[in-house]
């Protein structure tokens, strides 16, 4: 049977390497890579079309190729912009980045830190709906976590709500993931699996060595 002792959300300086069964919820690597190799297609052919007719482009357009080439090689190379990590889960509960790690700002240093939410503070696991950014309604998994005020502000300030749970109280946070590839079913799926498996999954035989105790 899992444990039903409440234990206390942990702060870590860095990212948890987890062993044994965990999931992370990012975009799949092989879209990535198709969407990286397209941004590179588009940016080589652009520029190979701009320089065959340079002479015939109006001042506007060679402006606009002159912004355009170097986003789409940007788009391209950088890959740490697709790797963006929003959530980990694994049989301890789930790791959550801090709010710096959800945003790429060039020039600008990354802070790192992870947010272990243990599943004994993680409750009505769920298929939900959430308003996207075009307002539409769209299919999401959501859980209610308990955590400090002090975690949200830190933690999930760019956290998406269920439209179920629209409204927060000072300890508690219903938040919504939406989007797909995976999708929601699958990863409904895999956070119920492995809140039914709680355990250690990340390295290291002393938690109060490798996080801090709020």
């Amino acid at each position: 049977m899992p444990p039903t002792e409440r234990l206390v959300n942990q702060i870590f300086p860095k990212r948890p390497t987890l062993v044994g069964e965990h999931y992370v919820h990012r975009i799949p690597a092989w879209l990535t890579t198709l969407l990286r190799l397209a941004f590179g297609i588009m940016a080589i052919a652009t520029a190979i079309l701009s320089y065959q007719n340079w002479g015939q482009m109006p001042l506007g357009f060679r402006g606009l190729v002159c912004v355009l080439v170097p986003a789409l090689t940007f788009f391209a190379l950088y890959k740490d912009m697709w790797g963006t990590i929003k959530f980990m889960a694994a049989t301890d509960g789930i790791f959550f980045p801090c709010n710096e790690l959800l945003v790429t700002v060039l020039g600008q240093g990354r802070k790192n830190a992870w947010l272990l939410v243990p599943w004994s503070n993680i409750a009505n696991v769920r298929l939900a709906k959430y308003l996207d950014n075009d307002n539409d309604l769209k299919t999401c998994v959501a859980f209610d976590l308990r955590i400090s005020q002090e975690e949200q502000a830190r933690f999930f300030h760019y956290a998406g709500s269920p439209t179920d749970r629209a409204r927060h109280s000072e300890n508690s946070l219903s938040i919504a993931y939406g989007g797909t590839p995976p999708s929601p079913k699958k990863v409904f799926t895999l956070l119920q699996d492995l809140k039914l498996r709680q355990g250690t999954s990340f390295q290291g035989t002393r938690r109060d060595k490798a996080a801090s105790r709020l």
